[in-house]
């Protein structure tokens, strides 16, 4: 619900709130989603998750970096990265509810 917010740009006070909401839940899950691994993982696998974690951040950013660089000289490319942007949420949102719906087809 505050992503919503944070495209109000009409009011800079809203805007701000909801940056610092954002900004404040992505700085807790960076911060929770490495020690839940390590808690969760048996202590063969433990440090292999924790890398592969980081290592898959870091390929995220470059990946992004690299599909934005693409697209920084076209007429109206911040829509075109914007879209790209929406892939893998797309992409999580249909892997949830299929995975749900194969849940309710077990029970």
């Amino acid at each position: 619900m505050v992503g919503l917010f944070s495209f109000s740009w009409q009011c800079k006070i809203i805007l701000t709130i909801s940056r610092i909401v954002l900004g404040t839940a992505v700085g807790g899950a960076s911060a929770l989603v490495p020690l839940y691994l390590a808690e969760m993982a048996s202590a063969k696998y433990r440090s292999t998750l924790s890398t592969l974690n980081q290592l898959m951040i870091t390929i995220g950013i470059l990946s992004a970096y690299m599909v934005n660089l693409s697209f920084a000289n076209y007429p109206y490319g911040w829509r075109i990265m914007l879209g790209f942007a929406a892939l893998p949420a797309a992409q999580y949102y249909l892997e949830v509810l299929y995975t749900c719906l194969k849940a309710q087809d077990g029970l």
